[in-house]
């Protein structure tokens, strides 16, 4: 007699039989350190610290010449971490002479004035805060106005520059 129940055994160890699968679990932490910030943008993420105050093409100061930095191609702005008090102060430029600011040419001058209001009326003084505020991790408009005064000398035709260097204190 034949034992039919071998072939089964081994027909039945063929086939799979399911296995529990074990779980475990962890946690991830995920974090970041935001440090008290600010910076200077002339347009909110572009250029850092650099903004333009053009007076154009002159050809005579009869009249006052005003520009703003907020209208004059890029706009100043500063971005400060939320909650972070700041102040903005102005240096006298490259080419100051006494406490006047002046673009130069050469060893030609040109005079002009900064200011914080655009009725020109709050001059910005030599390393006095003119802006300040508290940051709200955005950008925030800082205005400059600028004003060469009528009847100052026209000087020598060319390309007329300074630098005011700006210092944000948080």
């Amino acid at each position: 007699m034949r034992n039919t129940f071998v072939p089964f055994a081994i027909l039945s160890s063929l086939v799979a039989t399911p296995i529990m699968a074990a779980t475990t679990t962890a946690t991830l932490t995920v974090q970041a350190v935001v440090q008290s910030s600010c910076y200077l943008d002339s347009n909110a993420g572009s250029t850092l610290g650099n903004a333009l105050l053009d007076f154009g093409t002159l050809s005579n100061l009869e009249n006052n010449v005003d520009a703003e930095a907020t209208t004059a191609g890029s706009a100043l702005s500063i971005i400060c971490t939320n909650g972070t008090t700041y102040d903005v102060a102005a240096n006298l430029g490259s080419n100051a002479d006494d406490q006047q600011r002046q673009m130069a040419n050469g060893s030609n001058r040109l005079p002009y004035n900064l200011f914080s209001d655009n009725a020109r009326s709050t001059q910005i003084a030599n390393g006095t805060t003119f802006a300040s505020g508290t940051g709200n991790g955005l950008s925030q408009n800082i205005n400059i106005y600028g004003r060469i005064p009528a009847g100052t000398a026209l000087p020598s035709p060319g390309n007329y520059l300074d630098t005011v260097t700006l210092t944000v204190t948080y």
